[in-house]
């Protein structure tokens, strides 16, 4: 799962490619994708302990979305009775609301 979510998560980035590339760039990615997973699942999971049960967030991760579905059944108990809420925001600016 976390490998999955480094891979999904690291490749929106595919916009540094080519020469200015270094040669470590997917070995780093990777590394921080599933660093960055397992800290926000630690986090998560300490906050559950302590009673945050609904988590509200700016935007969706996939595989926290999952968990809260139930399809990882492997998180630890806490994370897995969390909800959650993934906001979708839209760009808004003084145009739109002129037109």
């Amino acid at each position: 799962m976390v490998n999955s979510f480094a891979q999904i998560y690291l490749n929106r980035d595919e916009q540094m490619k080519g020469e200015n590339q270094p040669k470590d760039y997917n070995k780093e990615k990777i590394y921080l994708g599933t660093t960055y997973l397992l800290e926000e699942s630690a986090l998560l999971t300490c906050l559950a302990k302590q009673g945050w049960s609904v988590l509200v967030y700016p935007g969706s991760i996939k595989t926290f979305e999952e968990i809260s579905e139930g399809l990882h059944p492997e998180v630890p108990l806490p994370l897995k009775q969390m909800v959650w809420v993934s906001l979708r925001l839209k760009k808004w600016n003084a145009k739109s609301k002129e037109e």
